[in-house]
């Protein structure tokens, strides 16, 4: 397969439009970076585990294909800067719990 095109996978984006990401994994031998992040459907990026995304499903996944590419963590920001590396922690936290559940 021609690797000069590819993919970025954004699971809050996907989350927002409603989409099936069982329906996504068809082009996923196409994905060179992933960001994870979460949203309601229709709705703004929100802390991971309080949208849409099925991590667990997601995460299965990616361990089951080996992933091996980049994971960029494009999470909510709160506006109070005092506020920003709690949460970014809060959020590596959840991700890492996720992944060990797998």
């Amino acid at each position: 397969m021609d690797k000069s095109f590819g993919i970025n996978y954004d699971a809050g984006n996907s989350a927002f439009f409603g989409y099936n990401f069982n329906d996504e994994k068809q082009y996923f031998d196409r994905v060179l970076n992933i960001h994870i992040k979460d949203r309601k459907k229709g709705g703004q990026t929100v802390s991971l585990g309080r949208g849409d995304v099925d991590f667990k499903l997601f995460l299965k996944y990616l361990l089951k294909v080996k992933y091996k590419n980049n994971l960029i963590l494009q999470t909510y920001m709160p506006k109070n800067d005092s506020k920003v590396i709690p949460e970014i922690l809060k959020n590596l936290n959840f991700i890492k719990k996720k992944i060990y559940e797998c």
